[in-house]
C-alpha cells in the first residue's frame, strides 16, 4: 500500500481553488429525506444526479438556488493530523420559503469550471447541519470557523 504524502493532498486541494479553475465548487442544501449516515446511497461514486435518484432531497422551496462558494484556498500541509484542508467562506441562501426542514449540505465539486452539469460533477461531502425549518428567513452554512469562513473539506 502506497502512503500519500501531506503536501500532494494540499496540491490536490489546491486544485480546486486556483484562479484558473474558478466556481470549482458549490453548495446545495439537502432536506429531511437526507439522513446520516447515507442510506441508501453512497458519496464515493456518485455524480450528482445519481446522489438525487437515490436519495431526492435537495430543498425545493421558493427562494432555493445553489450556491457557488468563495474559496479561502487551501491549509496545510498539517503533518500534525496528517492531512489537508479546503477553506470555503460561508454560504447564504436568501429568503427560503416556508415549507421544508434543512438537515445537511453538500458540497458539489463541478468538474468543468463555471459550467455546473448535475451528470459530470460530484458531491464532494456532506455536511451536517442543525435542523433548521425554513421561515422565509435566511440560512448560512458556517464552516468550521466563527465568522463562517473555515477548514470545511478534509484530505487525509
Amino acid at each position: 500500500m502506497a502512503n500519500v504524502t501531506n503536501i500532494y493532498k494540499k496540491t490536490l486541494l489546491d486544485y480546486g481553488a486556483t484562479a484558473g479553475t474558478a466556481n470549482k465548487y458549490r453548495c446545495m442544501l439537502l432536506t429531511a429525506c437526507y439522513a446520516f449516515p447515507l442510506a441508501g446511497a453512497s458519496l464515493d461514486d456518485d455524480n450528482v444526479t445519481a446522489f438525487l435518484a437515490s436519495t431526492p432531497n435537495e430543498a425545493t422551496v421558493g427562494g432555493y438556488a445553489r450556491q457557488t462558494l468563495a474559496s479561502g484556498g487551501t491549509t496545510g500541509p498539517d503533518d500534525t493530523n496528517d492531512r489537508a484542508a479546503m477553506q470555503f467562506g460561508k454560504a447564504t441562501f436568501t429568503s427560503l420559503a416556508t415549507g421544508e426542514t434543512i438537515v445537511a449540505a453538500a458540497i458539489i465539486w463541478v468538474s468543468t469550471p463555471g459550467a455546473p452539469n448535475d451528470a459530470n460533477d460530484y458531491v464532494a461531502m456532506a455536511y451536517d447541519l442543525t435542523d433548521t425549518p425554513t421561515n422565509g428567513g435566511n440560512i448560512e452554512v458556517r464552516w468550521n470557523g466563527t465568522d463562517g469562513t473555515g477548514d470545511a473539506l478534509y484530505l487525509s
